[in-house]
């Protein structure tokens, strides 16, 4: 999308550094600055309030999340046996465990809180790390003032159309662009090996551990819906060129 939109993608090379020091929220400020418009940054990393850092300007900030439970299976399978793209030597991890074992056990990567989405949005404080009422509605209040829009995985092609007309600019053909990867067959590289799906009723006790992300996942959902009447826009198209609405498109994917 960059080489045919004509902007920079700086993708970070810090994969771990979700939380910052004063300073280190400073340095990361005065880093993207200094980038010549227009570009996009990518890096996983908790929400930084720029103006809080005397920034002169303000980014516009955008994201996709997926569901929280999906998310959490995919990422206990990952960081075990890794991907297609990347596997990964499991020694050192206790892989004699499913995720089954996991959650019925309440082992310690199972219990609530472990792995939220919310953070993300809500910010640096310590406080955006206790699961509580005040991290998902700061997380919220986020998404409404700093987020041009904040995508879903399990409606990829809806998002990107969203993307595309809210930020054209670097977006443009987005859709068209999905459809060619996905008509190469190539996402299956991003699927976590070894994954064991776990039944239902496992799933539905992560639920509800974890009922702060679906709160914050479904007023994302919720926005994407807004959005899709706001500006009338379809989620797909027949080849009639009809509206046809309803229409997700899953993959694997591990963090947001």
């Amino acid at each position: 999308m960059a080489e045919m939109n004509g902007f920079r993608h700086v993708k970070s090379q810090e994969y771990h550094g979700r939380r910052l020091t004063r300073d280190e929220e400073a340095d990361f400020v005065y880093e993207v600055m200094a980038i010549p418009p227009p570009f996009l940054y990518n890096r996983h990393l908790d929400f930084i309030r720029f103006p809080s850092h005397f920034a002169s300007i303000t980014p516009s900030y955008t994201n996709l999340i997926r569901d929280p439970v999906e998310r959490k299976i995919s990422s206990f399978y990952y960081i075990r046996y890794g991907d297609e793209g990347q596997s990964r030597d499991g020694s050192k991890r206790n892989v004699n465990i499913t995720f089954e074992d996991c959650v019925l056990k309440t082992l310690n990567e199972c219990k609530p809180g472990k792995l939220s989405l919310i953070p993300f949005f809500c910010g640096q404080s310590d406080l955006c790390h206790e699961a509580g009422e005040w991290a998902l509605e700061t997380a919220k209040r986020n998404v409404i003032e700093n987020y041009v829009f904040v995508g879903l995985l399990e409606h990829l092609h809806r998002s990107l159309r969203i993307w595309q007309h809210l930020m054209p600019a670097f977006f443009r053909s987005a859709p068209q662009a999905y459809d060619a990867i996905l008509a190469q067959n190539t996402t299956n590289k991003f699927k976590s090996l070894s994954r064991v799906e776990p039944p239902e009723h496992v799933k539905e006790i992560m639920r509800k551990r974890m009922r702060l992300d679906y709160e914050f996942y479904n007023f994302i959902k919720e926005r994407m819906v807004l959005i899709e009447k706001q500006f009338d826009l379809p989620t797909r198209k027949t080849r009639k060129g009809k509206k046809k609405r309803g229409t997700s498109l899953e993959r694997e994917g591990r963090d947001v």
